[in-house]
């Protein structure tokens, strides 16, 4: 059967391999610092804080948290930047819905399949025993980060794509990482 349908065109894998994300946990690719606004801030006020330009006003999405560091929701960035809306808002009544959580023990792929469900570019991590504490958050770029060090090795048993390009930037990274 396999080879009828290759002879026919259809591509066949011939090998397994499992999953990268399936074995790597949320908890060894999160970033622990975590840029939190409280609740009781008004729009007004992170405005201005978003204004800074501060490395923690870059993201796009901000964990909201109550006065005791319980997470409450997750609001997004426009919301808080949308000119209709007035200064004088307290930013928890921003949060419409529950937050998408993923917990540390999860893996990479369960993180990934569950932000695709929820639609969301980000997911605070929290601890089952304290399911409303925020321990860190993920991203779809810390996701894409994991497969950083597994390309790497993969490039000492791989033969590189074509492109004089490529091989040169390679180059250079491995350089920059001996820190020549």
């Amino acid at each position: 059967m396999t080879e009828k349908l290759a002879r026919r065109g259809t591509p066949v894998r011939t090998e397994y391999m499992a999953d990268f994300l399936d074995r790597v946990q949320v908890r060894d690719a999160i970033t622990r610092e975590v840029a939190t606004i409280t609740g009781s801030q008004t729009v007004g006020e992170v405005r201005a804080w978003l204004n800074t330009r501060t490395a923690p006003t870059v993201h796009q999405a901000f964990p909201v948290v109550d006065g005791e560091g319980a997470l409450i929701g997750v609001v997004n960035r426009y919301e808080l930047l949308d000119a209709k809306r007035d200064n004088a808002v307290l930013v928890r009544t921003l949060v419409t819905s529950a937050p998408a959580v993923v917990y540390e023990e999860n893996t990479l792929r369960e993180a990934a399949d569950h932000m695709v469900r929820a639609k969301v570019g980000r997911l605070p991590v929290v601890t089952r025993d304290d399911p409303r504490r925020v321990v860190g958050i993920i991203s779809r770029s810390d996701l894409l980060s994991a497969h950083a060090g597994r390309l790497d090795a993969a490039m000492v048993t791989e033969s590189p794509p074509i492109g004089r390009g490529w091989l040169r930037r390679q180059e250079k990274r491995r350089r920059e990482r001996q820190g020549r």
